[in-house]
């Protein structure tokens, strides 16, 4: 049971990718190789599917995403390199 003024929101279908096609892009954005591994098991907090959908957000608020994916990994990259120095510490 869901407890009242708690809601799951998300970007919809149209904003829809998976994991291996969000580490793709990334790696084309960023020109670092991500080496990808498979575990054949599931873990017993993996998700195995996860949908979302911004229907209920848009009703209520007329909110809806503005920004594809390609957009936001970008923005991200600029971001991470203008705040290298001060973000290099949690990678390190």
């Amino acid at each position: 049971m869901k407890s009242p003024g708690l809601t799951e929101r998300g970007g919809g279908r149209r904003n829809s990718f998976s994991l291996l096609e969000l580490t793709d892009r990334v790696q084309k954005t960023t020109k670092i190789k991500i080496p990808i591994g498979s575990i054949a098991d599931n873990r017993p907090s993996d998700i195995r599917i996860y949908i979302t959908d911004n229907s209920y957000s848009y009703k209520e608020t007329g909110w809806c995403p503005k920004k594809n994916l390609e957009h936001i990994i970008e923005d991200t990259h600029l971001w991470m390199d203008e705040y290298y120095d001060e973000l290099r510490p949690i990678f390190a």
